[in-house]
């Protein structure tokens, strides 16, 4: 369900490069560096939390996984609003520090994301 929802987001934010894992039998979509700090930016503007995530590369034509991958935690007593904010840095954190170990295959990252906060207005509405 949450796979349609980044699609949502991203085609709203005029994202179009990102390869369905399906292939791979994934229920979810992967996007590049540049288009992935990209969603990162948008899901935190419109208040949905990134719970984690994981990393692939393309192979040819085919799709594989890293076996890289984060997580983000909500906080006892952590607001909702910091915990978007939070899940959100360590995401891009992730991505931006995330190390190529291969030069010739660029990482595509994606997203499992929580639901849109409760009482935070969505950038888009």
């Amino acid at each position: 369900m949450y796979k349609d929802i980044i699609i949502k987001i991203a085609t709203e934010a005029n994202i179009s490069k990102y390869f369905s894992l399906e292939e791979i039998g994934i229920d979810n979509y992967a996007f590049p560096y540049q288009q992935a700090i990209l969603l990162v930016d948008v899901l935190r503007q419109s208040y949905v939390p990134i719970l984690g995530g994981d990393v692939y590369l393309k192979l040819g034509s085919s799709l594989e996984s890293s076996y890289d991958n984060w997580y983000c935690d909500k906080k006892e007593d952590e607001r909702d609003s910091v915990f978007v904010k939070r899940s959100c840095d360590v995401a891009e954190i992730f991505i931006k520090e995330y190390k190529w170990k291969n030069i010739v295959n660029e990482p595509l990252f994606a997203f499992v994301i929580g639901e849109h906060r409760k009482g935070l207005r969505r950038h888009h509405e």
